[in-house]
């Protein structure tokens, strides 16, 4: 046994120096030492049956044998701070983010898929080569590390950008991104001699090395086109064609090369802790919209009368919010597994699958902040419309508005009202709106208030402020084009518009519920390629419960919009519990099928 051990430790340690095995320890054991050397045998194509007339034991399948927990390995804390300055890109990019209509969403789809992709091959490239053997970590690759965190780091910048129409910085950055990608590999190829004498690994090396240079140049011509009326065709073909050709490299180098399982690497570790940062970013979000409400809670009006905070549903919203985290991170999280032994093909859509998972699960997010604000805000309208005395002047005629005569103003029915200062009446109940709307219902203002808010607004319509200036006058500036650009249809297409958001977030939602189990699913294809266990019975029914959850989340929004037409109060106030009882039923439902199971097997 020992020799055979020793023969094994030799040949895996020929076969690791030419590129084949993605292995970073030796083998601890005799047992080790066969399962590494049955690995080779299987890639090589010459795995034996075994003999049953022979008296020497069988070859143990690595696939069909736990792996010792030693061959685990964590993300280190240089690859946590990667993944978390990338958290803080999305953080900038999501708070300025809107998803008042179905191009919005696009473009947030898109950027987001291009943040992931660069993050993704960067972390394809560290599970790969980085980490191969001890010697590779140089100066250099700290340097690089270095440089790629200050790209990330400039990426934070491409939202304001954004909101001039302008992407010249984005493609500068991912450009970098490529370099950067480059640079990695060809310091990799000069310290590892297997790059260089195995074809098929020089071959994959080069590859890559080819279709991120072509990406970077294309990406970097892409600027020379003028961006001052958004994105013109030409980028978006010359930005497809280079993500593409990235994609085919990549997945080529996977297909073809005779790299260790993807088990074998921290690839599993860096996806879930990629998504755990965005729903880390969800707690952030909601930590934000409801210190804004708790800021209305304890102010007064200029009157004396309350003004808004903390509405009746907020804290139902709230915990309908909570839930529908932490049932994504139950979906995902309770049935994950390390143990990829995947074939080349399944272990990359696995990957790929998780791009779909993680912008569902961000555009969740995303929309579960923007949903509570504008729900706080609609009940913080309602209680203008049910006591508007509380904040109007208290002589006549305003004294004398009750419900129907504020919706008459809303509706551009009554304009016949005295001024109050230098606006007419009606403007300042549109401000009143207005000022709700943009504080998501945090403030209700007097009268006086809002006639003072749209007199400063005019005036400030008047003046020229550069971006610098706009920054910090950023809240104000947003107020003030609300004011002087709001009319009698604004409350309504605002309403209309946060409406949508709902629906975004029902569909984010479902997606997520779908990914998760297409995700699922594929890991369980290593049971047609390997000697493992087949999927239990349990898997099978959650991924089936799964799916079909995910079909009854857009099912409830398809009977609300054909047959119920613009949603009630109720129907308002409780579209978060209804989301968060949906996801809540699928996970007792998974839970009640995985009970059954046991206790079926058991019986058995």
């Amino acid at each position: 046994m020992s020799m055979l051990a020793a023969e094994g430790s030799t040949s895996l340690g020929k076969e690791a120096s030419h590129g084949f095995l993605d292995v970073h320890k030796r083998p601890e054991s005799t047992t080790d030492a066969i399962m590494l050397l049955n690995r080779v045998d299987r890639q090589d194509g010459k795995e034996e049956a075994w003999d049953t007339r022979s008296t020497s034991p069988p070859r143990v399948s690595i696939d069909s044998t736990p792996r010792p927990a030693t061959s685990f390995q964590l993300p280190t804390f240089e690859d946590l701070l990667f993944d978390l300055l990338f958290a803080a890109v999305l953080n900038v990019y999501s708070a300025s983010m809107s998803f008042d209509r179905a191009r919005q969403i696009a473009a947030f789809a898109a950027f987001f898929a291009i943040l992931w992709w660069a993050w993704f091959t960067q972390t394809l490239f560290d599970v790969r080569y980085r980490q191969r053997t001890g010697r590779l970590r140089s100066v250099a690759q700290g340097v690089l590390r270095f440089v790629l965190l200050c790209v990330w780091l400039g990426f934070t910048t491409v939202p304001s950008e954004f909101t001039r129409s302008g992407f010249a910085t984005a493609t500068l950055l991912y450009a970098l991104t490529r370099v950067c990608l480059i640079l990695d590999f060809a310091l990799v190829w000069s310290l590892d001699p297997s790059l260089r004498c195995d074809p098929q690994m020089r071959l994959g090396t080069c590859v890559i090395v080819a279709a991120s240079t072509i990406s970077a140049i294309m990406w970097g011509v892409s600027r020379l086109f003028d961006d001052n009326f958004g994105v013109v065709w030409q980028q978006g073909v010359m930005w497809g064609l280079a993500i593409l050709l990235e994609v085919v490299a990549q997945s080529y180098t996977e297909l073809t090369l005779r790299f260790g399982p993807l088990g074998d690497t921290i690839l599993a570790e860096r996806m879930a802790t990629f998504g755990l940062i965005i729903l880390g970013e969800g707690f952030n979000s909601l930590g934000d919209v409801l210190n804004g409400f708790s800021i209305g809670a304890h102010q007064w009006g200029g009157d004396g009368s309350p003004a808004g905070g903390w509405a009746r549903g907020s804290i139902l919203q709230t915990l309908s919010s909570v839930i529908t985290l932490l049932m994504q991170f139950y979906a995902y999280f309770s049935d994950a597994s390390r143990e990829l032994d995947l074939p080349p093909l399944a272990g990359l859509s696995w990957s790929y699958m998780h791009l779909i998972l993680h912008l569902a699960s961000l555009v969740t997010v995303v929309g579960l902040k923007k949903v509570v604000g504008f729900l706080n805000a609609m009940r913080a309208i309602e209680e203008l419309f049910d006591n508007p005395r509380k904040w109007l002047p208290d002589y006549p005629p305003w004294n004398e508005l009750d419900y129907y005569d504020l919706y008459a103003i809303i509706d551009g029915r009554n304009e016949t009202m005295p001024a109050h200062g230098s606006a007419r009446a009606h403007e300042v109940v549109l401000s009143m709106f207005t000022i709700i709307e943009e504080t998501l219902g945090s403030q209700i203002p007097s009268a006086g208030q809002a006639a003072g808010l749209r007199s400063a607004a005019k005036e400030m319509a008047s003046i020229s402020l550069d971006p610098p200036l706009r920054l910090v006058l950023s809240k104000w500036d947003g107020l003030s084009q609300a004011i002087s650009q709001q009319n009698s249809s604004s409350l309504n297409s605002w309403i209309e518009q946060n409406l949508l958001q709902t629906k975004f977030l029902y569909g984010a939602c479902a997606i997520f519920l779908a990914a998760d189990a297409i995700v699922k699913i594929l890991r369980g294809l290593r049971t047609r390629a390997t000697d493992s266990p087949r999927p239990r019975r349990r898997d099978k029914l959650g991924w089936i419960f799964r799916l079909g959850f995910a079909v009854v989340l857009p099912a409830i929004q398809a009977v609300f919009i054909a047959y119920g037409g613009p949603p009630s109060d109720q129907a308002l106030t409780g579209t978060l519990a209804i989301l968060a009882s949906v996801l809540l039923a699928e996970f007792i439902v998974s839970l009640v099928v995985r009970e059954y199971c046991r206790r079926k097997s058991s019986d058995l």
